[in-house]
């Protein structure tokens, strides 16, 4: 659950992290965001009230994520200018109803009544995938420039990172795990080790169907 609170100038977002799931929340948090949306305020044990009029709740649901992310599949592989992509989108049409009917099932009445909009995103294909690698490998280079290193990785290793994330069929999520894996764990035993320090690069290159991360000094030729 996001809490979208408006200030003088701009929204401040903060997450309250009840549950990953709206659908499988406990009771008492069903009704604590009841008492929010019905009377747009919230009260305390203690009698403190905490006033929500200025706030945009947004609630995230994992229901039907795994019939879109099929369909992710099934889009990703059909070209954009082949007849079969108007199928596939009218197919999507079909599961984001399903998806709509199943949070009917899952959600109380009394809660969904009172949501003003309903959105279905679509799913994350590989492109979209890879564009979020990039920004984790991002974050990473920048916290290792801090410490006077720089972090090279390859088209190659981006496009594993973005793959294997792809066939779990699991959205986003994997691609941390994979980058910290395939990628940071070895830059942190290279520093324990004292094979990388300050003044140093790293590689990150696909050989042989396997990621290698290699520290290169900025003297050194760099290896092809």
């Amino acid at each position: 659950v996001f809490f979208f609170f408006k200030q003088k100038t701009a929204y401040e977002i903060k997450e309250c992290d009840w549950s990953s799931d709206v659908c499988s929340s406990d009771l008492d948090v069903t009704n604590i965001l009841l008492q929010i949306l019905d009377e747009g305020e919230l009260t305390d044990s203690h009698g403190r009230t905490v006033n929500f009029r200025n706030v945009i709740i947004v609630m995230t649901s994992n229901i039907g994520s795994r019939e879109l992310a099929q369909q992710a599949r099934m889009g990703f592989s059909i070209p954009e200018e082949s007849v079969a992509h108007d199928a596939v989108a009218e197919r999507y049409e079909e599961l984001k109803s399903i998806v709509l009917r199943e949070l009917k099932d899952a959600m109380t009445p009394e809660l969904l009544g009172r949501i003003d909009q309903t959105v279905v995103f679509a799913p994350l294909g590989l492109p979209e995938l890879q564009r979020i690698c990039d920004l984790h490998i991002e974050d990473l280079q920048q916290r290792l420039q801090k410490k006077h290193i720089t972090l090279d990785v390859s088209k190659g290793v981006r496009q594993e990172i973005a793959q294997r994330a792809f066939n779990e069929e699991a959205g986003a999520r994997p691609i941390r795990r994979f980058v910290q894996e395939l990628i940071e764990d070895p830059i942190a035993t290279s520093v324990v080790t004292e094979e990388l320090g300050e003044g140093y690069s790293v590689q990150a290159r696909k050989t042989g169907g396997q990621v290698k991360v290699v520290p290169v000094k900025k003297t050194d030729k760099p290896s092809k």
